[in-house]
């Protein structure tokens, strides 16, 4: 799989690798202040949000439900936020067209998965600090065992201005099992939305 196709299946992937409850939860966000990464930067959620380190962004996630069942592993409704860097192919990202195409596919590649199926997906592109970026938003279902998910999301992918072959992306989504009456996540939306907007490009190194 390439690195983009990695950047915008994080979306549905960064559920799956959510941390356990009390991971999750170990460590609030951190401060405030904005965070550094390498080719951008952003302000984070406030605390009441956990948050794990990668090597490229960082993972903020916050638990809506917990599981009644000690036996089930994940939350019953979670929400989870990614920032990432990543090397692809300059050709998805040449422009604004090119990266829709791109995004259109690597959106609805989840279908050809048979434990998954794609409810909505949709795309528009906009520009960021003067560089092409793609808002994308989605609905998927997901079967891995005898239940089925639903997993909600939205984010951008943008191209780095200093780098035809680097994208940002940031994405929140989230999940819960499709039987669940979920709790509204409207203030969780708005927190992410806030973080999207604080992105900023930095130079890379």
């Amino acid at each position: 799989m390439t690195s983009t196709a990695r950047i915008v299946r994080c979306l549905v992937l960064a559920l799956t690798a959510l941390p356990q409850p009390a991971a999750l939860l170990a460590q609030d966000a951190p401060a405030r202040p904005v965070i550094q990464f390498n080719g951008f930067s952003l302000v984070p959620p406030p605390s009441g949000w956990g948050s794990q380190r990668t090597p490229n962004g960082m993972v903020f996630g916050k638990i809506i439900t917990e599981a009644a069942d000690p036996r089930r592993q994940a939350p019953l409704q979670s929400f989870v936020l990614i920032t990432t860097i990543e090397r692809t192919d300059a050709r998805h990202l040449a422009d604004a067209a090119a990266m829709d195409k791109f995004a259109h596919e690597e959106l609805l590649a989840p279908a050809r998965n048979r434990r998954q199926s794609v409810v909505s997906a949709e795309t528009s592109a906009f520009k960021l600090q003067g560089t092409d970026c793609i808002r994308f938003r989605t609905v998927i279902e997901e079967q891995p065992r005898d239940e089925v998910l639903v997993l909600s999301g939205a984010g951008i992918v943008c191209r780095h201005p200093e780098a035809q072959d680097r994208a940002v992306h940031a994405s929140y989504s989230e999940r819960h099992p499709k039987t669940l009456a979920a709790k509204p996540t409207e203030a969780e939306v708005t927190v992410a939305e806030d973080v999207l907007r604080s992105i900023t490009f930095t130079p890379l190194k």
